[in-house]
This record gives structure tokens, C-alpha cells and sequence, in this order.
């Protein structure tokens, strides 16, 4: 057969007239009943004429609209017989099954990988607590559950216990009765005892719902708070969510435990959830405080040098500023003009640029250039945009960018 299904002789040659029938069989190409007396061929839903590469009555389905080949609802798998057959008549199977195939391997190749990671005892701890760590923001109970079915090697039930333990240990730190929710470096020791030994409880009840002993999982938990200071100063530069803190929590936890004749495993898990859904996330609650704080003061006109810097160590979304409250000099004595701003509540750079009065858009970032006037257009800053040395570029690249609204007040200089 030719590509479209047209009979051939065994040289490749086409045959002329009308083909003789098979004694053999009356399937032929893509296994479909060859009609050889009028030279077509009966693809179950309509007839086929391969002499035309062609059905002989349109498609009732339009499968791919946005496909300009799938519009013309006689041709045969959208003109692409090579690479597609059609065993109905209507929609091309091929592409679809290729798709579902490919998707099948790929679904079977993504429950193999995560079997051998459940069967690996040390591989399923590393991803419990890493699961810990990952995306901060996403809902405690979630990554609870799946934190415990990882760590448990894919025990449904563990993983409805981690989600409560999550919840429980979250709930000592931040919950609206609980008496630990302001703790402070002047409560009273008896205060943060208390503190220790409600983490205590909730490890150890958390061992005992997964079929451990209480006692593990209270001293787990109970040290990994216990050492809750000296933990803090690790990554002290990151005022959130630090993930360096919560595996030393985890580690501080597995040694615990196996001190006291448990598993390391367990202990490390349960340390990773004190640390994360407590004392973290404590952090990370009180960083947003800030940084939404930083947005409301912006909009009314103040912004501080050490707000910017905290803000720009920890978002990158947009601050809008009410450029009202401040006066700008336009300097015209000088080549290129200088535009110097000054504010009251404000001190973050002291030069902007300015069209037609109104202070342009810029990125508060830490990139520097030997020219005086900070661009809003190629976004080079100046050292007074932050406290690194000058001359050094940010690692990090990037900050976030500050859109001014209402017009600042403006002195000319040097008419």
C-alpha cells in the first residue's frame, strides 16, 4: 500500500484497474475489509477511497478545532497516515493513544520511583522532612499528611496522624486559647518548661497513635523545643521560614530518640514537625505581619532604608507609595539634571527619575553604576539603596519594584 492506502504491486508499482481480490482474506490495509470490487475500503464508521487518500462522507466530529488539518473532515488522520491509523473511521486513535500511552509509562514510572522511595527506611525519612520544609505557605495539615504517609512508607493512617500531630503543634504555638502564643525571652521559666513539655505531649502521643512508645516520642519533641534558642541561631540572617533550622531540628530529634532507645526515623520526623509547624511557622507569621505593615505605611507615604532592606530580603511584590509627601529638587545646573527626593518618613534613595512630574517606577535592588541618577528604565540602583559594599552586585538579582502615585511636590533649581 502507499501511505493513503492505495494497493501496490510487490515492485511497488501501482496496479492499474480495478485490484484482484485475495483468496486469503478481504483485510487489508489497517486491518480494514477492502470493498475490492469498487475499490474502496470500509473503515466501520464510513467508507474510505484510497485512491483519493479521502473518505467519501465528512466526519460528524470535529476532534482538535484548533488544528487547521482536523477542520477538513474527509481526510484520513489528518492527512498524516504515517504516523497515525484510524480504526473507527471517526477520530484518529493514533495520536490519542500515543498521548494515553505516554501518559500511562509516565504515571507507572512516577508510582515505581515513589515505591522504591517508601521502601527505603532512610530515603522515606530525608523526604518526610524535606517535605516539611518545601513551600512554607502551603496548608500545615496537607504537608502533615503527606510528610507522614512518605515517613511511615505509605501508611494511610500515619499520614491522618501527622496531619492532627501538624495541627497540634501548630496549634501550641499560635492557637487562639493557647498560653505558649506570646512566649518572649522575658516569659517565666515556668512558662517556657511548659511550653517544652506541651511538645512533649504532643510527640508522644502523635508515637503512641502510630504505634510507638510515648516516652520516644516525648523526648523527641521535648528536646528538639528544649534546644529551640540554640536552633534559632542557625541561619540567623533569615527572619522566616528557615529550612537549615528545621533539619537541625530533625537531627536533634533522631538523636534524642535513639539516646533513649527509639528510632532515630521517628525521632527525626517528629523534631522536623516541632520545629516547622511551631517555632517556623511562628517566624514566617510574623515576617507577613511586617511585610504587610511595609505595604499599608507605603501607601501613605512612608518607607523606611530598614523596611525596604527587610522588605527586599523577604518579597518581591510590588510596593505602591504615595509620592505626596514628598518634595523633589530638580537640580538644572548640572548635566544630566538630578532629581534629590526628601520626605519625612521616607529615606530609601536619594535620587529618582522624573517625567513630567511624576517619580517613575523602579526596582529596589542592589546593582550598581558610577552614574549618579538612579534609572528607573535600566534599573540601576546606588549604594544608598542598600547596605552592601559598593561595587559588589547582588547574588540574588532582582528586588522589587516600587510604582509611585500622585505628584510629589517639585522646587526647581538653577532657572
Amino acid at each position: 500500500y502507499d501511505p493513503h492506502g492505495k494497493r501496490r504491486n510487490s515492485d511497488w508499482t501501482d496496479i492499474s484497474g480495478t485490484p484482484a481480490p485475495s483468496n486469503a482474506t478481504d483485510r487489508g490495509f489497517t486491518g480494514h475489509e477492502h470493498i475490492d470490487e469498487v475499490g474502496l475500503v470500509h473503515m466501520n464508521g464510513r467508507v474510505y477511497d484510497p485512491n483519493l487518500g479521502r473518505f467519501i462522507s465528512a466526519d460528524p466530529n470535529i476532534q482538535s478545532p484548533l488544528n487547521a488539518q482536523s477542520l477538513n473532515r474527509y481526510s484520513y488522520v489528518m492527512n498524516n497516515p504515517l504516523s497515525f491509523t484510524d480504526p473507527s473511521g471517526f477520530f484518529f486513535k493514533g495520536l490519542f493513544k500515543s498521548i494515553f500511552g505516554a501518559f500511562k509509562n509516565l504515571w507507572r514510572g512516577a508510582v515505581k520511583f515513589i515505591k522504591s522511595i517508601l521502601n527505603q527506611p532512610v530515603l522515606r525519612t530525608i523526604v518526610a522532612v524535606v517535605i516539611t520544609v518545601i513551600a512554607p505557605e502551603l496548608n500545615i495539615f496537607l504537608k502533615g499528611f503527606a510528610a507522614g504517609y512518605v515517613g511511615s512508607g505509605g501508611d494511610l493512617k500515619a499520614g491522618l496522624v501527622g496531619a492532627i500531630t501538624a495541627g497540634a503543634f501548630n496549634w501550641v504555638g499560635h492557637g487562639a486559647n493557647s498560653p505558649w502564643k506570646n512566649l518572649s525571652n522575658a516569659s517565666s521559666n515556668f512558662l517556657r518548661a511548659s511550653k517544652v513539655a506541651a511538645h512533649g505531649v504532643v510527640g508522644g502521643l502523635s508515637s503512641k497513635l502510630n504505634g510507638g512508645k510515648f516516652a520516644h516520642g516525648f523526648l523527641s519533641a521535648g528536646t528538639t523545643q528544649a534546644f529551640a534558642g540554640k536552633i534559632g541561631g542557625i541561619d540567623a540572617d533569615n527572619a522566616g521560614f528557615s529550612a537549615q533550622r528545621t533539619i537541625a531540628a530533625a537531627a536533634v530529634g533522631g538523636a534524642s530518640s535513639a539516646l533513649g532507645g527509639g528510632k532515630f526515623a521517628n525521632g527525626a520526623l517528629t523534631g522536623a514537625f516541632s520545629r516547622a509547624f511551631n517555632d517556623e511557622a511562628s517566624e514566617r507569621g510574623k515576617v507577613n505581619a511586617r511585610l504587610e505593615t511595609i505595604r499599608s505605611g507605603a501607601k501613605r507615604g512612608i518607607l523606611s532604608r530598614p523596611d525596604a532592606n527587610f522588605y527586599y530580603n523577604n518579597s518581591s511584590v510590588q510596593i505602591n507609595f504615595d509620592a505626596s509627601v514628598l518634595t523633589v529638587q530638580e537640580n538644572r545646573t548640572v548635566s544630566p539634571k538630578v532629581f534629590t527626593v526628601q520626605g519625612e518618613h521616607w529615606s530609601v534613595h536619594g535620587r529618582v527619575w522624573v517625567v513630567d512630574g511624576l517619580i517613575q517606577r523602579e526596582t529596589y535592588d542592589f546593582a550598581y553604576s558610577g552614574n549618579l541618577v538612579r534609572d528607573a528604565q535600566t534599573l540601576v540602583g546606588r549604594i544608598d539603596a542598600g547596605v552592601t559594599i559598593w561595587g559588589s552586585a547582588d547574588p540574588r538579582g532582582g528586588g522589587f519594584n516600587i510604582k509611585y502615585f500622585n505628584k510629589p511636590k517639585i522646587i526647581i533649581l538653577g532657572k
